[in-house]
């Protein structure tokens, strides 16, 4: 039996997910929680196997990246993931072990979450050839043109308008993200590039962008 704990900040769609899952002979419900909050206090007393996030969540990756930390023994599966790079590599980086793509069906959702258990990956080919990219980059086996390889694809977005003076909360409001997002997105930036600062994370990316 597969323990699965369902966190989304919309009601119907918290209860839709129940009457699925609960169809399943092998998966179980245990908790459906509308918050990180809500979710962390009912993996603190439930054996949990599985969190499957629902994207649209507000701060759904900051709230992943905080579970995975606090409860390393329970996967996470992300619904509603956008089958491109970045947001594969954003949802790779917040540890979400399992995805599920905006147009997915319930057999995906539901073999999503059985490989997650399982500790096998299920996604989509564009999935997969992303997180084979950013391993390679990582590896250091590969070496791209323009901003440093260690960071994504949003990240560099966030340097380049850090560079031109924006504060956090403009960040947001220009990429459609939380400040907390930003913050998050900032601190993992100056750890990865050894910068002190982000005028120095800036200066970093702009030296390496052509005809710069």
């Amino acid at each position: 039996m597969v323990n699965v704990l369902i966190l989304s900040d919309v009601c119907l769609y918290r209860e839709g997910l129940v009457r699925i899952l609960a169809a399943e002979p092998d998966l179980r419900v245990v908790a459906a929680a509308s918050s990180e909050s809500e979710a962390a206090a009912e993996l603190a007393v439930r054996a949990t196997d599985v969190v499957l996030i629902d994207l649209a969540t507000p701060r759904a990756l900051d709230s992943a990246r905080a579970l995975a930390r606090r409860f390393p023994g329970a996967s996470i599966v992300a619904l509603g993931v956008r089958d491109d790079e970045e947001g594969v590599v954003e949802c790779a980086e917040a540890g979400i072990t399992g995805y599920v793509h905006r147009d997915g069906t319930t057999a995906e959702l539901i073999d999503a979450i059985r490989c997650a258990h399982t500790g096998e990956l299920r996604c989509t080919r564009v999935a997969a050839g992303a997180l084979i990219r950013r391993l390679a980059v990582l590896s250091g086996n590969v070496v791209r043109e323009g901003p440093p390889t260690r960071l994504t694809p949003r990240q560099v977005q966030i340097v380049r308008l850090l560079d031109e003076g924006l504060t956090n909360k403009e960040i947001a409001s220009n990429l459609s993200i939380s400040p907390a997002t930003v913050r998050n997105h900032v601190h993992m930036i100056l750890e990865k590039l050894g910068a002190r600062t982000r005028a120095r994370a800036a200066a970093v990316v702009r030296a390496s962008l052509p005809g710069r």
